[in-house]
């Protein structure tokens, strides 16, 4: 489901919880509001999640490990907040987590480094706070485009990782 740039308002339905075979849900660049609903967590064959650029609201919830086949997570730019939930650690397919320009908050768990492929990591501008753990140093090179850490704009007291 692509339905990028297209100046949709309004929040999104429960009812999207229905579409049990979609693998990608690209709804960036609108005016969404509200929260990310719930059934929005059954859908375990989704590969990609792209709701950037919207206005949504609340917290990521623990439910985001029922997204086993989860690759990529971009929620950049909206009004999200709370902490990471430890769910997302246990996704094992993530490749890019993209974050920033929320209002999320608390620390990166150790539990990063169960995250063995990704390879893309941005959780710029928000309120983390806490020690970055030295674990994030494992993350995978990707021959094309090398890591990518990003992660200005926070709290982050010392020590820093090596890497």
């Amino acid at each position: 489901m692509l339905l990028t740039d297209n100046q949709l308002s309004g929040s999104i339905s429960e009812e999207i919880g229905n579409l049990s075979n979609l693998t990608e849900l690209s709804i960036g660049n609108n005016q969404l509001t509200g929260t990310i609903p719930e059934s929005i967590y059954s859908l375990n064959g989704l590969e990609y999640i792209g709701l950037w650029w919207n206005q949504l609201s609340g917290s990521l919830s623990d439910s985001v490990s029922n997204l086993i086949n989860l690759r990529a997570l971009d929620l950049n730019g909206n009004n999200m907040s709370g902490t990471i939930p430890e769910g997302l650690y246990s996704l094992t397919n993530l490749e890019s987590i993209w974050l920033p320009g929320n209002q999320f908050s608390g620390s990166i768990s150790e539990s990063i480094g169960n995250l063995t492929n990704l390879y893309d990591l941005n959780l710029e501008g928000n309120e983390l706070t806490g020690e970055i753990p030295e674990c994030i140093c494992q993350i995978e090179y990707d021959p094309f485009f090398g890591p990518s850490f990003q992660m200005d704009g926070n709290q982050f007291c010392p020590p820093y990782p090596e890497c």
